[in-house]
């Protein structure tokens, strides 16, 4: 793994995708997505952080991920990293990454990092990555229109003014990826966010899900806050229909506890529930890995980041139910919804006992 000095360091903590209306926390109202939400955000904050990430989906354990993210946590004076990553079914892995400061454009839409390229539109990206290892040029054209959770930002339960914004740019779309001589196809997602003071700020728990196959994409997210209020929200997709949402009530159970490491947990039950009645539920997961976020960093960038963040990331497995009006297998009664059930991983990375 390249290190990137206290750029990766940063990037361990905040680099965090997403989040349900419960309580008194959570995205409050509505905001219209804009061209202007797909560009960066600068803040002089020191915490400041904005990251643009994708990942597609060829078919079991083959998938491709991106990310170009801006870190004012680095001293380098060129404090974006564009990475690009490429699984394959047989457990290789292909991955690098570039150095750079962010340049942009509202129209055309243009991200450039260097000579890698964020650009096309929103309803249709086009990515370009060019390495010693990875030649990349991919579309993602989009079958699911952009969804922002209430007005995408969530914020620090005490009103200490420490913020995340989020928006799922493109939660299912069809792509054509042409990597070094390979030419492949596949579905994915696109999601854009930033934030103030670091994710650690905001909340203590970020848990997520990514699924993609060639019927459906499923997304969801939930947080919990250091006061332990809860919110979240779902996505689900076909080439032909969608359903997104964070005006949900929100459950979490079966919290699997960490022995080796006090005060730390995770939800193994998840359950969302719209004022539709359209529903998510995935339940008794099991347990499949646990992972200490910095174990990759030298001894001196642990210390360092330790100092505000002590982070770890728990992985589990379930069958996921949906009943919602695009689904592809009969209602389990007593609903009268479709129902879409897929196995996923669900990832929850809490930052701090």
């Amino acid at each position: 793994m390249k290190r990137t000095g206290f750029l990766a360091a940063a990037a361990a903590v905040l680099i965090l995708p997403t989040l349900l209306f419960a309580g008194s926390w959570g995205f409050k109202g509505s905001k219209p997505i804009s061209m202007a939400d797909h560009l960066q955000h600068p803040q002089s904050a020191m915490n400041y952080m904005e990251q643009w990430s994708g990942t597609v989906v060829f078919g079991k354990d083959h998938d491709l991920n991106f990310n170009l993210v801006h870190s004012n946590l680095t001293t380098s004076g060129d404090k974006a990293v564009f990475r690009v990553e490429y699984n394959t079914p047989d457990g290789r892995k292909l991955e690098d990454s570039k150095r750079c400061t962010i340049s942009q454009s509202a129209s055309p839409f243009k991200l450039a990092c260097g000579d890698n390229l964020i650009t096309g539109s929103p309803e249709e990206m086009m990515v370009r990555f060019k390495s010693d290892k990875i030649s990349l040029a991919m579309s993602l054209k989009a079958v699911a229109k952009a969804f922002r959770p209430g007005d995408g930002r969530l914020t620090h339960p005490k009103n200490t003014g420490d913020w995340y914004d989020f928006m799922l740019t493109i939660p299912r779309g069809k792509a054509l990826v042409k990597l070094n001589e390979q030419v492949l196809k596949g579905y994915g997602s696109v999601d854009h966010s930033f934030t103030n003071a670091g994710v650690h700020k905001v909340a203590k728990h970020w848990i997520r899900t990514t699924y993609h196959d060639e019927k459906v994409s499923i997304l969801f997210a939930a947080n919990i806050a250091d006061d332990k209020q809860t919110t979240g929200w779902m996505s689900v997709s076909t080439d032909n229909a969608s359903f997104s949402s964070a005006d949900l009530s929100l459950e979490l159970a079966d919290y699997w506890q960490d022995k080796d490491k006090g005060g730390y947990y995770a939800p193994a039950t998840i359950r969302m529930t719209s004022p539709g009645g359209q529903y998510l539920k995935i339940e008794n997961m099991r347990f499949n890995s646990r992972r200490d976020m910095l174990s990759d960093l030298s001894k001196v960038e642990q210390w360092v980041v330790r100092k505000f963040s002590d982070p770890m990331r728990y992985s589990f497995s379930g069958n996921v139910h949906i009943g919602w009006s695009g689904g592809d297998s009969p209602a389990v009664a007593p609903s009268t919804m479709p129902e879409t059930v897929r196995e996923v991983v669900v990832l929850t990375k809490q930052m701090d006992k």
